[in-house]
């Protein structure tokens, strides 16, 4: 493939740009992700400025363990570039191995552009990749298992080191505890104490550095929940009094209930080592380093396990105990399991479905991850079994679709279409040649002309006319093959598209079927849906609404199919 020759004639590109938010230099500091995504963006932004050539970008800062579900930017180029009306010709990244860092997602990423005939490009260094090339398809598959490899080295890498710097009490991890400072000396934590503009510590009268308020507040959120305020009741009072956490974002109970289970705050270092075993994250005891006393104490150890009895009783009390392990029994598994993300546009992350036993049934459950922002979504708390009757009824009306599409399919003949986009590509390709030779032919009359040594005005201006002439009809002739090649690429294969097509009604069929269990439903379900958003319709006066008339809410559905 001539790399060069093929950029020329991309007209529009999607560029993925992925960072994470995990990312530390070579003293383990954080790197900021949203000041380097920006830098890849003009990066990016400048190398196709240069090639005249449109550029689409999808974004994501994510933690380096993100699995695709989560990678929202990535789905959403996958399915644009598969999207006849969106005319995108490639898809492109900063580096490959970007792509290709785990051998599921390239996977993804390869059929996607196996099925649209998109190109992979990488800019740095520059690469252009055809997965329909055997040579570049298995070019892209051997860069995605050697990246696998590369990370897998890389983690054990820091995992080891991290564990190296934990047993001599130095701070390992990437975020620093509310209320505390890393000293740059030592690597150890400090409690955060006032500076000057100079950076010089701020002392009292009696000559004591005074602490920072970050300090003050931590002790007085352990005080508010030992004294009996519930985790919501205190992200409302400090949120009132403008109190912000140490990203600057305001409290949510899932950030207050993180800051009052880090031991770290009684003085304790520990560094757990994880490894995945069956899909979830385990703790390798005797990897895990523990040393008490390591560092200041911001809470008294008395005061935290004081909190932590006081958490535990709360958790017993409300009975949520039960309820997980309700939820986690392999004997309940909701039939949309996995397929029901949040609608709100601040949020779109995928809605937990947990089983209840005392109501014998599953409920979605309120969103509370995202509200950040101060935000608070209501998108939750429906009875799922209302929403799989919509679901279903709706997926067993798409079956009469894809029929009506093959039925088209079959109806419809394509040969002719093709050899007729075939002949006028050939003749495109002849003209193209012939005016070749014509500029051949222009280029040694004008050398002949200059070797006699005749100055003739009036023979310059025509063979100038005739240059100009040839340069515009080469470019015409140009445009029309790179159009008459896109149709080729976009033309349907019948036969391949019968067969999709008579998949899904396979598919579709067996959903039909009365005596299946929920888990043969709810894989059915994901090999024809990708996904169902859902957002609920409330009134006005939604949060004055008893719980009954709450649960009868109807929702709104958008339907994203499996190609």
């Amino acid at each position: 493939m001539d790399q060069i020759a093929t950029l020329k004639q991309i007209k529009k590109v999607a560029g993925i740009l992925r960072i994470s938010t995990e990312k530390t230099d070579f003293e383990g500091k954080k790197v900021d992700a949203e000041a380097t995504l920006k830098n890849h963006e003009i990066q990016m932004a400048n190398f196709f400025d240069e090639w005249g050539i449109e550029l689409i970008l999808y974004k994501e800062v994510l933690s380096g363990g993100s699995e695709f579900e989560d990678r929202k930017a990535l789905q959403a180029a996958l399915m644009d570039i598969k999207d006849p009306n969106q005319n995108f010709d490639a898809i492109a990244v900063i580096e490959l191995e970007r792509f290709a860092r785990d051998t599921f997602v390239s996977a993804m990423i390869k059929k996607a552009c196996e099925d649209s005939g998109a190109l992979i490009i990488s800019i740095s260094p520059f690469q252009i990749l055809d997965m329909n090339n055997s040579n570049d398809s298995l070019m892209f598959g051997l860069a995605s298992v050697i990246a696998e490899h590369n990370r897998k080295i890389a983690s054990n890498r820091v995992k080891l080191n991290k564990i190296s710097m934990a047993r001599q009490g130095l701070n390992s991890s990437g975020s620093v505890p509310f209320g505390y400072v890393r000293n740059p000396k030592t690597k150890r934590l400090d409690i955060e104490y006032l500076k000057d503009d100079r950076g010089d510590f701020i002392l009292d009268a009696e000559g004591q550095k005074i602490e920072a308020p970050s300090v003050g507040i931590v002790r007085q959120i352990f005080k508010w929940y030992i004294d009996g305020e519930g985790q919501r009741t205190i992200c409302d009072k400090l949120n009132t009094l403008g109190i912000t956490n140490k990203q600057g974002n305001k409290w949510i109970p899932n950030s207050l209930k993180v800051l009052l289970t880090c031991e770290t705050y009684k003085g304790t270092l520990i560094a757990r080592n994880w490894k995945k075993y069956k899909g979830k994250l385990v703790e390798v005891e005797e990897d895990t380093v523990i040393l008490h006393e390591n560092h200041p104490a911001i809470i008294e150890p008395e005061i935290f396990e004081k909190a932590q009895q006081f958490r535990n009783l709360k958790k017993e009390r409300s009975g949520i105990g039960q309820r997980n392990n309700d939820w986690n029994s392999k004997q309940h598994l909701s039939i949309l399991d996995g397929l029901i993300f949040c609608g709100c546009q601040t949020c779109g992350r995928k809605s937990t479905i947990k089983w209840y036993s005392s109501r014998n049934s599953f409920y979605i459950i309120k969103c509370s991850k995202f509200n950040a922002s101060g935000k608070t979504c209501d998108n939750g708390g429906i009875a799922e079994k209302d929403l799989s009757k919509t679901i279903l009824n709706r997926v067993l009306t798409y079956k009469a679709e894809i029929e009506n599409r093959l039925d088209k399919v079959k109806s419809n003949d394509f040969q002719d279409a093709l050899k007729d986009l075939q002949e006028k590509l050939n003749f495109y390709e002849q003209q193209k040649e012939s005016l070749k030779n014509d500029f051949k032919a222009i280029w040694l009359q004008e050398k002949d002309y200059k070797a006699k040594g005749i100055v003739d005005e009036f023979e310059e201006e025509l063979i100038g006319e005739e240059k100009i002439k040839n340069a515009a009809q080469r470019q015409a002739v140009e445009a029309k093959i790179t159009e008459y090649k896109a149709k080729l690429m976009a033309a349907p294969n019948p036969e391949k598209e019968t067969k999709k097509l008579q998949g899904k009604i396979d598919l579709l069929e067996k959903l039909e079927q009365s005596d299946l269990e929920d888990f043969q439903v709810n894989a059915l379900l994901k090999q024809i849906l990708l996904k169902v958003e859902y957002k609920r319709i409330l009134p006005e006066n939604y949060k004055t609404l008893p719980k009954q008339e709450k649960e009868k809410l109807e929702a709104e559905l958008k339907y994203y199919w499996v190609d």
